[in-house]
């Protein structure tokens, strides 16, 4: 891993955010505005719903880093109109970019720290052992799940103006995968696709450890197979938009 270039595309961003100040006061506030308006929703239905839900709103903050902070780089980028120059880094073109979303990564980390932090003054009480899982199954999610990023990357490199499909992939994913509620109070079809769906997998494991419930092992071998099996083809995607946009010559286009 090529830190100077992490660290010099981390610069670069905190540069530019740290002139948009309420850009950032905005983004935060934002996030603890929805932790409290489920927590006094929670208080008028039942309590103890809260707890289901604030590990629900946890991975959905990793899950949209996840899908994402890829295509957004990207897309910003392609607005600058510095993403040429990118590409003619002297790596591999998915990694520079990759590496283009630090800063991404360093704000989920801060709203997940901000989280954990209110849930404690809303009476949830997670031990320092609980914390640091919290942190690690971040990260671990975001490799096992990154697959999926890439590939809504390639549809938009391919799409022009694919960001309303970028929303719907991630809508339909917070609510099929058991974000808010479990997937069994959907209707059929849509309870049979989530219960087989990575993310849903992942959530659940995520859960059953948090709270002391059980470790499901077999949840987390799934996610790993949909990762080994899915990787290299959304690497491939990838790289064949990113050839085609060029050879089309739209790559600045968004």
């Amino acid at each position: 891993m090529n830190f100077n270039q992490f660290f010099a595309f981390l610069y670069r961003d905190y540069c530019i955010e740290k002139s948009y100040k309420i850009h950032l006061i905005t983004k935060f506030t934002t996030v603890v505005f929805q932790l409290l308006v489920f927590y006094f929703l929670c208080k008028h239905i039942d309590i103890n719903y809260f707890n289901f839900l604030f590990s629900g709103i946890l991975f959905s903050r990793t899950i949209h880093y996840t899908l994402v902070s890829l295509n957004e780089t990207i897309r910003q980028e392609q607005y600058w109109g510095t993403i040429e120059r990118l590409i003619l880094f002297p790596q591999d073109e998915l990694i520079t970019f990759l590496y283009s979303t630090a800063t991404k990564f360093v704000f989920l980390i801060i709203e997940i720290l901000l989280l954990v932090m209110i849930s404690h003054f809303l009476g949830l009480y997670y031990s320092l052992l609980q914390i640091i899982f919290i942190f690690v199954f971040t990260i671990f999610s975001i490799i096992l799940l990154l697959w999926i990023g890439i590939l809504i990357s390639s549809l938009t490199l391919l799409f022009p103006r694919g960001d309303n499909l970028v929303w719907l992939i991630t809508i339909l994913i917070d609510l099929l995968s058991g974000i808010y509620f479990p997937p069994e109070l959907l209707p059929e079809p849509f309870c049979f696709i989530g219960k087989h769906l990575p993310t849903t997998s992942m959530l659940t494991f995520f859960r059953g450890v948090l709270y002391n419930q059980s470790v499901l092992f077999n949840k987390l071998g799934y996610t790993i197979i949909f990762t080994f099996i899915f990787t290299p083809i959304a690497i491939y995607c990838f790289n064949y938009s990113l050839r085609n946009s060029l050879f089309r010559g739209n790559l600045v286009s968004y």
